[in-house]
């Protein structure tokens, strides 16, 4: 018979040492009266974390190991192998402010599918840099087409409601939203608290996706799910015409966001939203000059500027990374 925790927390990790015990310890600080597992995924660390997890295995924290698969590949074994009623996917440089899931599981009583709360971001020194709110609708719809995405630690899910979906394996980058776009598209009862759940720590060994033309990457994979998102979303009967002007604006967000890396994939987006409301981008929403000429033919003309200066981008990060 399977012995069912209040909380599941999966943290994947890879040559984070320095950060990991931290982020294993910030789970259980102010967390007493639960039940809680720690479960943490190593893709191959080489800086002494693995001994360090084999340390540390007990009831409370379960180490397993696997050799650079990436994360996603490292998430869906911890979610495997999770046992709790909820779970949380922390990473390994971030941590839990004491109590959070404490907090988070008193919405357990209201069944919750879903868990959203706020988080803080802090400089090396720990300096508090920046707070990342709810969505100020407080509509899950339009927060996904309108106002981006939560991260990890903000996130808490009901096991049951997400047992059968899994991480993609084969994203580059944008998985935590993917995932979460997918949780939202089953329509979960969804609670948002009014606490801050953990911390965000922005270093100097930051992601890889600072460089330009990943993050470029990481935007396109955003717009893609979200037409994906829209696609499967558009007939259903809650989805009114204020959720889809909603929608479509976001889908223009996103497209005029890339059109300097990807004109084609704009432009098929533009195509794509055209089809679906002809008359979109004739509303007063937009400026004059995209009513009169059109959306395509305003974004190649301030499109230019901004190619420009993205290739200067990229050329002077080649040139750093190179030595020169």
């Amino acid at each position: 018979m399977e012995i069912v925790r209040d909380f599941s927390v999966i943290i994947p990790t890879f040559n984070r040492l320095g950060y990991l015990k931290q982020a294993i310890e910030s789970c259980f600080i102010g967390n007493e009266t639960l039940d809680i597992e720690v479960i943490v995924v190593d893709d191959g660390s080489t800086d002494g974390s693995v001994q360090y997890l084999k340390s540390l295995e007990s009831n409370m924290v379960s180490c397993y190991f696997q050799q650079r698969k990436g994360p996603q590949f490292a998430r869906n074994l911890g979610k495997s192998k999770a046992n709790g009623r909820y779970i949380k996917f922390l990473d390994d440089d971030d941590y839990l402010e004491p109590g959070a899931l404490q907090k988070e599981f008193l919405f357990s009583k209201e069944d919750a599918d879903l868990i959203l709360s706020e988080c803080v971001f802090v400089n090396p020194n720990g300096t508090v840099i920046g707070i990342k709110y709810h969505y100020s609708s407080k509509n899950i719809f339009y927060g996904l087409f309108q106002e981006g995405s939560y991260l990890p630690v903000q996130v808490s899910y009901k096991r049951s409601f997400i047992s059968d979906l899994n991480w993609d394996n084969n994203l580059g980058c944008r998985q935590d939203f993917h995932f979460l776009t997918e949780v939202i598209l089953r329509k979960p009862k969804t609670v948002f608290s009014t606490f801050i759940a953990g911390t965000i720590r922005q270093h100097s060994g930051e992601r890889v996706s600072s460089l330009n033309n990943v993050k470029s990457r990481c935007s396109i994979n955003h717009l893609i799910i979200l037409r994906s998102a829209f696609e499967r979303l558009k007939e259903e009967v809650f989805f009114d015409k204020y959720l889809k002007d909603v929608a479509l604006l976001g889908l223009y967000k996103w497209a005029y966001l890339i059109a300097v890396s990807d004109f084609k994939l704009f432009k098929t987006t533009v195509k794509r939203i055209e089809s679906y409301d002809s008359k979109f981008f004739t509303t007063k929403k937009f400026n004059i000059i995209i009513r009169l000429f059109g959306v395509v033919s305003y974004v190649k003309i301030v499109n230019l500027p901004r190619r420009i200066k993205y290739f200067i981008s990229n050329w002077n990060i080649i040139y750093m990374l190179n030595g020169k």
